[in-house]
């Protein structure tokens, strides 16, 4: 939705709150470890489908059948998540047989989907509490790793990036109390201008605001607590989208096209690549658990599918256009015009691209800054195709 990629590019001012007694620390410490833990126990359960299963067959994830993130996410966050399904759910990750994962009660009788049903639902409930997401250093610490890569990917290529882009910051939407910002007070911006990432913390925002986002933007099953865990993981992946934005206008580059296509598809084409990317820096290694990169991924990619799935026969072709001449051939009007559609594009154009090798994602990042600076639409880029694996090979 339009969480995605919003294309109003402001700057809101920050809130800031008293600092916070050394015990009330203590506690705020306790809730934002266990908000992850709870967000990895939710992507664990939802990877049974249990909900679009037999409720009385015993619930199982062959590991085999599931697409290369997800795989990524159950093998390599293995021993955190046994730990986590005993820690907060009583019950045991097992392997009935080889390849074949599932749950089991104290008395080690298999579960049946009906039973994770409600494990599901039990998570939502628990995720749903303010305070368990430390969304403020999230971002800082995010922006920091997309900086120190994109300093040398782009800095390279554009002078000016290297020496101003340590000047990007964050900051936390405050709500103003009117009804009709409420779309925008919710959504994730760039101010190329003030170099700043503008970014929404629910907690400060309120419920609200909260349920604006689960009525218009959540997909899937409708719950705060999905909502909440939502915004935790878009921390990530937006954040990688919208900090390209500043550095176009670091580097000068136009964009005249009154729906600023070329804009969005340039921050779009590497951003996924950029999370990969900024996973593997050993100062994030807190933030990025094993096998966490590609849980989010997993989820996103998932979501574009789904998105994109839904597009006319007529709206594919424009998205393929689009694609294809790296930005440079805008859909319609009419297109450009629905912000579901242009946040469809952006998410499905970052799965396409999406790669693990850091050369092949600097190549996309030097397509997007190499030469490029004023009108864009004055020089024809030709895309990386041999990046363009597309979205069917991730889920």
């Amino acid at each position: 939705g339009l969480l995605r990629r919003t294309r109003r590019r402001r700057c809101l001012t920050a809130m800031h709150a008293d600092a916070p007694s050394a015990g009330e620390a203590k506690t705020r410490g306790k809730a934002f470890a266990d908000g992850p833990c709870l967000s990895r126990l939710l992507s664990l359960l939802d990877l049974f489908r249990a909900f679009d299963a037999d409720a009385n067959a015993t619930a199982s994830i062959d590991v085999a059948q599931l697409g290369p993130l997800a795989k990524t996410f159950v093998t390599d966050a293995r021993k955190d998540l046994e730990k986590a399904v005993n820690a907060h759910l009583s019950v045991d990750l097992t392997e009935k047989k080889t390849g074949v994962l599932g749950l089991s009660s104290e008395k080690k009788k298999p579960l049946t989907n009906a039973h994770v049903r409600k494990l599901v639902e039990a998570v939502e409930t628990q995720l749903a509490k303010p305070g368990l997401f430390d969304y403020d250093t999230i971002m800082q610490k995010v922006v920091e790793g997309c900086k120190r890569v994109l300093k040398d990917v782009v800095g390279k290529h554009v002078e000016a990036v290297a020496k101003d882009i340590g000047d990007i910051k964050v900051n936390s939407i405050a709500a103003s109390g009117a009804d009709f910002m409420v779309q925008y007070e919710v959504s994730f911006m760039a101010s190329a201008a003030e170099k700043t990432i503008s970014y929404p913390n629910l907690d400060s925002l309120g419920e609200g605001h909260v349920k604006f986002v689960m009525e218009n933007y959540q997909l899937g099953r409708k719950c705060e607590g999905r909502t909440r865990r939502d915004l935790y993981l878009w921390c990530f992946d937006r954040t990688c989208h919208e900090i390209t934005h500043i550095l176009q206008g670091i580097a000068e580059q136009k964009d005249k096209h009154g729906y600023a296509m070329s804009a969005e598809h340039d921050a779009s084409i590497g951003a996924y690549s950029l999370l990969w990317a900024i996973s593997k820096d050993s100062r994030l290694k807190a933030l990025f658990p094993p096998g966490f990169a590609a849980e989010v991924l997993h989820k996103t990619v998932s979501d574009d599918l789904w998105s994109s799935a839904k597009w006319s026969d007529d709206v594919r072709k424009e998205y393929l256009k689009w694609r294809e001449s790296f930005g440079l051939e805008p859909p319609s009007d009419k297109t450009c015009e629905d912000n579901v559609l242009v946040s469809s594009f952006c998410g499905r154009i970052s799965a396409d691209y999406f790669t693990q090798d850091a050369k092949e994602m600097a190549l996309i990042f030097e397509r997007v800054f190499k030469n490029r600076k004023g009108d864009v639409y004055q020089v024809k880029v030709e895309p990386p195709k041999a990046v363009c694996r597309g979205i069917d090979v991730l889920v």
